[in-house]
């Protein structure tokens, strides 16, 4: 039986892609944010189809071929191309996907009345240089599919201090015994599985860590998060450095540089990306700062388990801090 193609447009889009990544709670909001101002970047928000799939391929429940198989049609025609179009936009001011932050409302208008259908927005000429961008945290079993697919991908992975990581994700309650309660509306590293217990299990606890999953308290299970993502990170850029093609088109932004220095980090990042800044993007920019700590480390060392603190130490010195 022939092998079903698709078509040359498709390929061409996705293959000059942006992906936004990082350990949550390390800057990758914002650093989306910032790259989707940029001139000709079409930018989607944390598709859940995408962090699907990344799980998947970490569990071996899909291979890269099967996964590329229907992820190309969905970044392309339900993302891509319906934001090439003027489609599917968010004009939420408050939601960090709204597009009126980051796009003139000028340039969506003009979109709009220059583009009639998916025939002339694929051959527009302006639209045909347009950057597909999408930001989502933890990825990293999904990133060497992707770069290997697409040529031209290239990657901005956000980096930080495990600590700071920690205690933001305590300060958001991300895995709080009322978030991780069943029947709670709260998705954080979903997709979970289906076991018994009080508590949903993210994908990324192992198996010999169910029963520690259910009976650890919050602190705990937290830190324990932490562990598992910088992992996964540690293994990707383990992977970049048997690949130098790969290393060529990954960049690493410390958090901590990007908020001391933010124009100079999106000078570079704009420079890495080959593109360039937009009208909206200075104003993003100059808002970037620090934010007030809620909360300190020494306030849940004692709470969380030594085992796991201690290996979250140890990555941290492995991810450079």
């Amino acid at each position: 039986m022939e092998k079903l193609l698709f078509n040359e447009a498709l390929e061409d889009g996705l293959d000059n892609m942006i992906v936004v990544t990082g350990i949550q709670r390390s800057g990758t909001t914002i650093a989306g944010k910032t790259i989707s101002s940029f001139d000709q970047v079409e930018y989607s928000y944390e598709p859940p189809l995408a962090y699907y799939a990344n799980a998947l391929l970490r569990l071996g429940e899909a291979g890269p071929e099967e996964a590329l198989r229907w992820l190309r049609v969905y970044l392309y025609h339900d993302l891509f191309l319906n934001y090439q179009l003027g489609r599917n936009y968010n004009f939420r001011s408050t939601d960090d996907s709204c597009i009126l932050n980051v796009k003139p409302y000028r340039a969506i208008v003009d979109k709009w009345q220059s583009i009639k259908d998916n025939a002339t927005g694929v051959g527009n000429q302006y639209l045909k240089k347009a950057r597909f961008s999408f930001k989502l945290p933890d990825v990293y079993a999904l990133l060497p599919v992707l770069m290997n697919a697409f040529k031209g991908l290239k990657v901005v992975d956000m980096n930080r201090d495990l600590n700071r990581v920690f205690v933001s994700m305590m300060v958001k309650q991300y895995f709080s015994d009322a978030a991780m309660k069943k029947g709670s509306a709260s998705g954080n590293l979903w997709p979970f599985f289906g076991l018994p217990g009080d508590y949903k299990t993210p994908s990324l606890v192992e198996q010999r860590d169910f029963t520690f999953w259910q009976t650890a308290n919050a602190v705990s299970r937290t830190a324990y998060m932490c562990c598992k993502i910088a992992e996964q990170k540690l293994q990707f850029k383990k992977l970049l450095g048997t690949e130098p093609d790969l290393i060529a088109r990954y960049r690493e932004i410390p958090y901590e540089e990007m908020l001391l220095q933010p124009q100079t980090t999106f000078n570079g990042i704009a420079d890495f990306l080959e593109v360039s800044w937009g009208k909206l993007t200075v104003a993003i920019v100059s808002e970037i700062k620090n934010t007030e700590r809620k909360l300190h480390i020494e306030d849940l060392i004692a709470q969380c388990d030594p085992v796991v603190y201690a290996r979250m130490t140890e990555l941290n010195r492995q991810l450079g801090y």
